[in-house]
């Protein structure tokens, strides 16, 4: 799934849409990906960011864009799975024109 939430969306309201598509999954052995623009950044330590992080960890899904450079400042960009971090590969391309990169993620499945 792509979301995009604006700076100051409310958590529940970003939690509840992951909460009810993951539900929705008929699938028990599928590969989950939520990825976009969620305008937290979760190298800050918010109440915001926290809350979102623990969340994310308890639907088991695993954060891996934040992994790429530790030298950004913010990461709003992100890619979650519920792949663990060794089956994935990924990658960015500096966009120029935007504040934002663009990822993309191989997975080993």
């Amino acid at each position: 799934m792509n979301i995009y939430a604006a700076p100051f969306e409310r958590v529940f309201t970003i939690m509840q849409i992951i909460k009810e598509e993951k539900s929705q999954t008929t699938y028990t052995d599928c590969v989950f990906l939520v990825v976009g623009d969620f305008n937290i950044d979760i190298q800050q330590e918010t109440a915001r960011s926290k809350l979102f992080v623990q969340f994310m960890e308890m639907e088991n899904l695993h954060e891996i864009t934040s992994k790429l450079s530790p030298q950004r400042k913010i990461v709003i960009d992100h890619i979650w799975t519920t792949l663990p971090m060794k089956q994935c590969e990924i990658n960015v391309t500096w966009a120029y024109w935007s504040d934002h990169s663009i990822f993309y993620t191989l997975l080993q499945l």
